[in-house]
């Protein structure tokens, strides 16, 4: 389930759930970067335990939730 909110700083802050992580050291590492590459991104960080990562885009950037889903596909893994 994509989460989105603003915060009072006007970050977007997206809450992903993430499908076909094995472990944290490659697959949550590779989707990590996957997100953290998009323009607009201020920071990911994947919960491995959680099956899901926290995106917060940098105020202002026209990255979408669609984006980060598209993101983390594109590396293998699904993304809702």
């Amino acid at each position: 389930m994509v989460a989105a909110r603003a915060s009072q700083a006007e970050v977007l802050v997206v809450e992903l759930a993430v499908e076909g992580m094995m472990c944290m050291k490659n697959c949550g590492n590779t989707v990590q970067s996957a997100l953290r590459s998009v323009d607009g991104v201020a920071d990911a960080v994947v919960d491995f335990e959680k099956h899901s990562a926290h995106v917060e885009c940098v105020p202002g950037a026209s990255v979408t939730a669609d984006d980060l889903v598209d993101a983390v596909e594109c590396v293998g893994f699904g993304a809702a």
